[in-house]
């Protein structure tokens, strides 16, 4: 039982010229359940977030009829997945690697977690819905620092625990420099084919920057120096520091 999850109900579905009412809100009880009174029949939608979970949210639908009482069931902590990291090819250590969790179609990230000396780790307390595991990583990055993602899987309600496989590889770096003494608050960011989220550099007053722990793969190089922009697209290879230097031009 998930106790204290905020349960949003709304009417929806709503016959043209009647109105849908304000949404409805409660929290669950000590034992996970909730209950909503005097309810207009109609279909409506219960939208549960808990904090508990890191934000987690589910989204269900239910019918409510005259004289009757409704139930609806959700399926939290129901989740779980058990992944590992699977080296192909000459690696760093694969223990106390952080891996980043997205839903598919989602810019930000869900959730994470932490491999143990062997590569492995468990995320547990899903919701229902596509997701993918990145791993790359998010300090300083040293050579060889694996790098990779997970093929999306899909997680459902009351599921056995899931196992997945992350292939990772040696990072890339890019070590480059832009054509004109960069203006003040000048970066170069780095968008990797199949990556939700940019990476980013600062050069330094020589217009030298360096972008590490990359996946390697197709990758596309913007900079912007004051008025003055410049793009390159390039193909880096694992374990390998491309080097690239970008014309910058006015906008």
């Amino acid at each position: 039982p998930l106790p204290g999850a905020m349960v949003t109900l709304v009417r929806t579905g709503v016959p043209r010229g009647e109105k849908a009412g304000s949404p409805r809100i409660t929290a669950t009880g000590k034992d996970g359940r909730f209950r909503f009174e005097r309810l207009p029949p109609g279909k409506y939608t219960a939208m549960i977030l808990s904090k508990a979970l890191g934000g987690t949210q589910l989204r269900k639908t239910v019918v409510v009829r005259a004289g009757e009482t409704s139930s609806l069931r959700a399926g939290f902590g129901e989740g779980v997945v058990k992944g590992r990291l699977v080296p192909r090819g000459k690696c760093g250590a694969l223990g106390g690697r952080i891996v980043v969790l997205f839903k598919e179609g989602s810019p930000s990230p869900v959730g994470s977690s932490v491999t143990d000396g062997k590569g492995r780790f468990k995320v547990d307390s899903l919701a229902p819905g596509a997701y993918r595991f990145y791993v790359r990583p998010l300090f300083k990055a040293g050579p060889g620092d694996p790098v990779g993602r997970s093929e999306p899987f899909q997680v459902g309600e009351g599921m056995t625990p899931l196992e997945v496989q992350v292939p990772v590889e040696p990072a890339a770096a890019i070590q480059g420099s832009l054509d004109r003494p960069p203006a003040k608050g000048a970066r170069v960011i780095a968008r990797v084919e199949g990556w939700p989220q940019p990476f980013q550099a600062k050069p330094d007053p020589a217009g030298l920057f360096r972008i590490g722990g990359l996946p390697p793969g197709k990758t596309r190089l913007e900079a912007f120096s004051g008025k003055l922009w410049g793009s390159l697209e390039i193909l880096t290879s694992p374990g390998e520091t491309t080097r690239v230097v970008i014309h910058l031009q006015p906008k």
